[in-house]
């Protein structure tokens, strides 16, 4: 039952595919890192171009309010 295992000798020298594995794990990681710093640079755009538009908005009202007060100046809102 407990017969002893024989150990064959250890091959401590990289083969062909033990390179090629390590080069494939590190385009995988490669890749990860490119992925999440691609991801925060669109968020920080995305997060721009958001405040640009409540700015854009902003700035419309403020126009539409200046128009009226320019109508009220010149009597175009009286009734």
């Amino acid at each position: 039952m407990n017969e002893p295992r024989e150990f064959l000798p250890v091959d401590n020298l990289p083969t062909e595919v033990d390179t090629t594995v390590d080069a494939a794990l590190g385009d995988l990681v490669r890749c990860a890192y490119h992925d999440r710093w691609l991801r925060a640079r669109l968020q920080i755009v995305e997060d721009h171009i958001n405040d640009l538009r409540c700015e854009n908005a902003q700035l419309r009202g403020d126009l539409a309010a200046a128009y009226c007060r320019m109508d009220d100046m010149e009597g175009y809102n009286d009734d």
